[in-house]
């Protein structure tokens, strides 16, 4: 019974369920804005399914990244470094968990979405994770696996990947990713560094990459407001909220940028989780048009 409460514990930190379920939300969300009439099954099964590929690749990183997470203080208090569990349980459960989820989206959903949500897990654990030690710039091409699971949702309902809709939504999910990363690098550049990945830091100085972040921060902003342009949302109200999410960031950023040195890490964290709020509002708004449209 307690070995059965340490895994009930342990198995949603293996999935970073903070994370998939947040992965789960944006194919929902592009799901809902591309078909004409929700099926109820196709729904659940996405979701599900979702859940469990990006749980399984949560899991393959935790079991890839094992060895460097002991050395960070932020990680060495994860499942295996802590010896909660052992890296043989972390790599069959991924192993499981990728199967399962991409057979029901399979099954239940189509090839496209099954072969786009391997296509994520492959970019993820073979390409990014291996290119964060080699490359303080790996988060550029790692952007990509925040946008697909748009992709996956979308060809979910058995929509056109041509439509503008998408493109728009990916890449608003592709550029949010990189100032969010560059911001937790700033955080824990030393961290980071300790456990020898590429930092950052060792290319510009930590002043410098913050005016380096802020025009991710504005192209970001830019596909935000294209959300109304290309019709995701129609409400006025909707349109306001969108409009001053953007307003908001970009004043936050701007205060960081220009805070006295004693103040950067309060406003620091502040556009971290700052940035993290917009991408919610965000979403939930293009979901909340969907639904009462």
């Amino acid at each position: 019974m307690a070995a059965l409460k340490i895994y009930a514990l342990v198995v949603p930190e293996l999935w970073k369920h903070r994370i998939s379920v947040m992965v789960v939300f944006t194919a929902i969300t592009s799901y809902l804005l591309a078909v004409q009439s929700v099926d109820p099954i196709r729904l659940a099964v996405l979701a599900v399914g979702v859940f469990l590929v990006a749980g399984g690749s949560a899991s393959l990183n935790h079991w890839q990244e094992r060895n460097y997470d002991a050395l960070m203080e932020r990680t060495r208090h994860r499942p295996i470094p802590s010896g909660q569990i052992t890296a043989g349980f972390a790599l069959r459960l991924a192993i499981v968990s990728v199967l399962a989820g991409s057979s029901l989206l399979y099954a239940f959903c189509g090839w496209l979405p099954a072969i786009l949500a391997l296509s994520n897990v492959f970019w993820y654990n073979a390409v990014y994770t291996p290119l964060k030690r080699r490359s303080a710039f790996a988060i550029i091409p790692g952007s990509v696996i925040g946008a697909i699971p748009a992709f996956i949702g979308w060809s979910t309902a058995n929509a056109p990947l041509t439509d503008i809709r998408l493109w728009t939504l990916g890449l608003f999910l592709f550029f949010w990713q990189i100032p969010h990363f560059w911001i937790l690098l700033i955080k824990f550049a030393d961290d980071y560094e300790r456990a020898g990945y590429a930092s950052i830091k060792r290319v510009f100085p930590v002043e410098d990459l913050r005016w380096i972040t802020f025009p991710w921060i504005m192209i970001t902003t830019v596909f935000s407001l294209a959300f109304p342009v290309v019709g995701l949302i129609r409400s006025s109200f909707v349109v306001w909220l969108i409009v001053s999410a953007n307003v908001v960031l970009i004043f936050m950023f701007v205060r960081y940028l220009l805070g006295k040195e004693t103040n950067v890490p309060r406003r620091l964290r502040q556009v971290f989780v700052g940035i993290n709020l917009y991408l919610l509002v965000n979403m939930l708004a293009v979901t909340f048009q969907r639904i009462v449209q």
